[in-house]
């Protein structure tokens, strides 16, 4: 079998081309954890071997290995070896399970290469992120930077680099930063380079175009659907009215009722049917929710990323409707949960009294949001000293709370009581993305 096609640019130099890249780590205690990546060789696999070291501990090695000698069998009781063909596959193997299915891609992630294509570090990103890869030329040099990103820092780049122009430096400061490439993609390791052939000829019309290794899609502005977002999109009340418009997850403007204003509402259009408008979602901790009354009345955050809506909104699209709640939660291991309330709605300002009905799905019980129900929403103003304080949050406390999906943003799967926590689905662990939606029934 062919694995990889090798093109001699020079007697000391090989590139090769259509070659697996795959995890590279030795002695660690599950495969999908390793962080590093190597370019195996044309005639070469990705593979996992399973050992014990010298203090008694089942570890694995991940690499390339030739195809010759990979068995896909078990050597006894203390070794394995596991082979596999495509890229990053190596993440599984031994019995050992590989990446969770509710994740982003897996990008490169080096902060200043001076090199292209050098990177061998990798990060797993977020549900809600892709992959991007920065070109800048400082001090003379090309620098790359490598990473995951939300979709709100992907705009798309076009520069002619003829057109830069220089700005005066004195003695003291430092050489003239310009960037020459930005590139957003969505695919597993699409940032290795930073060029971009599908979006150079800015296909999206009202939208952000993101790379991917077959073709590019657009990521529509809040007005506009379609392929190349060139559908014109009238507001709606909230995202139920939207659904038979588009079934595209993202960003619309919304006229609430009874406000004469118009909001920016993530949609998400796919989860059981579509229509739900996320009011909470939370992924890596960039904002900080330890907020004040008046923050979490009237919204903070960004609605491509990490967001609050504000008690205001969610009351005014739900104080004259029969709607549903919604909460999706993500661990740290990837493990997935959900809880839907029906007969959700909020009491009028100041308190905001959360009203809900038992729910179902997959952490319902006791020690969830349902112990909540009645209860007025707290922040630290107006409530000092009280749950918000003690739980570095803003919620509707009675007594505290079995839930804190507010709280302060911990490394998923550490343990914090005043943590993103939801004792029906992992006790005080600490969650790696949840998010809150409402929909009209």
């Amino acid at each position: 079998m062919l694995f990889g096609i090798c093109f001699v640019l020079a007697v000391s130099s090989i590139n090769c081309v259509h070659c697996l890249t795959c995890l590279y780590c030795t002695g660690i205690q599950s495969p999908r954890h390793c962080n590093y990546v190597k370019d195996c060789k044309p005639d070469e696999v990705c593979n996992v071997h399973q050992t014990t070291n010298a203090y008694g501990d089942v570890v694995f090695d991940v690499g390339c290995a030739h195809h010759s000698v990979c068995s896909n069998r078990t050597h006894g009781s203390k070794t394995c070896d596991s082979c596999c063909t495509t890229d990053l596959c190596n993440a599984a193997g031994c019995g050992m399970i590989g990446y969770p299915s509710a994740r982003g891609p897996a990008c490169y992630n080096c902060p200043a290469q001076i090199t292209d294509g050098t990177c061998h570090v990798i990060d797993v990103c977020g549900s809600n992120e892709v992959c991007m890869i920065n070109e800048k030329r400082e001090f003379g040099d090309k620098v790359y930077t490598s990473g995951c990103v939300g979709l709100t820092h992907c705009e798309l780049h076009t520069i002619d680099i003829s057109q830069i122009i220089g700005r005066s430096i004195s003695d003291h400061a430092r050489s003239l930063t310009e960037t020459v490439c930005h590139k957003c993609c969505h695919d597993d390791l699409c940032n290795a380079h930073c060029e971009t052939v599908f979006c150079a000829s800015n296909p999206c019309e009202y939208g952000t175009c993101i790379n991917g290794k077959e073709n590019y899609t657009c990521i529509c502005d809040n007005s506009h659907t379609g392929r190349t977002c060139s559908v014109p999109i009238q507001s709606g009340r909230d995202c139920k009215d939207l659904r038979n418009v588009t079934h595209i997850s993202g960003v619309y403007n919304m006229q609430p009722e009874g406000l004469n204003e118009t909001i920016e509402v993530y949609c998400d259009m796919t989860t059981d049917g579509g229509g739900w408008t996320v009011f909470q979602h939370r992924f890596n901790g960039s904002i900080e929710f330890f907020r004040n009354m008046s923050s979490y009345e009237n919204g903070f955050g960004d609605a491509h990323g990490e967001i609050w809506l504000g008690l205001k909104y969610i009351y005014a699209m739900t104080s004259n409707a029969n709607s549903e709640l919604r909460i999706d939660l993500i661990a740290a291991d990837g493990s997935t949960a959900y809880e839907v309330f029906p007969n959700f709605r909020l009491s009028a300002s100041p308190n905001y009294t959360l009203h809900i009905d038992q729910s179902n799905g997959t952490a319902n019980g006791n020690l969830g949001l349902f112990y909540s129900n009645g209860a007025s929403f707290l922040t630290y103003d107006n409530d000092p000293g009280g749950c918000a304080d003690q739980f570095h949050g803003a919620w509707w406390y009675h007594m505290c709370s079995w839930s804190n999906l507010n709280g302060k943003y911990y490394a998923p799967g550490s343990n914090h009581d005043d943590g993103t926590v939801y004792h029906n689905f992992k006790g005080s662990e600490s969650l790696k993305e949840t998010k809150m939606a409402f929909r009209r029934i």
